[in-house]
């Protein structure tokens, strides 16, 4: 599923205004760079678009609204053991899709016998297909 954030008068953040009166919108297969010093509010600014920040003013809606908008801190949690892709997998979902779809296919599920088959959506992440279920 592809995501449309639309930002409209977007103020933030906390204790001092890092940018005020942000509209936007990104549209499926546009490349956008945010460039400006340390402290211009870049990370702010994609945080807020993500949803993980709340602006001070304005609204971040997405289309189709049950899209998500994925984000990849400069640095991230920590798990011992974990290497980049399996970060990766865990930051989008693709683990317990994956998880999901070794579940299905342990049970003998597949896509003649399993009776919501129309459900599925298959999508391409972390250089593995993935099915998602939806109900």
């Amino acid at each position: 599923m592809t995501a449309t954030p639309v930002a409209k008068n977007v103020t933030g953040f906390a204790h001092r205004k890092l940018f005020e009166g942000v509209d936007l919108a990104v549209a499926p297969g546009d490349v956008i760079g945010v460039v400006g010093a340390n402290g211009a509010g870049k990370s702010t600014l994609l945080r807020i678009l993500a949803g993980n920040l709340q602006p001070l003013e304005g609204a971040v809606n997405l289309a189709p609204a049950d899209a998500f908008v994925g984000w990849l801190p400069q640095e991230h949690e920590r798990v011992a053991g974990e290497n980049f892709a399996a970060y990766i997998a865990r930051r989008t979902g693709c683990a317990q899709a994956a998880q999901a779809m070794d579940a299905a296919a342990a049970a003998g599920c597949d896509s003649l016998t399993w009776p919501r088959a129309d459900g599925l959506k298959w999508l391409h992440l972390c250089g593995r297909g993935c099915a998602v279920v939806t109900v």
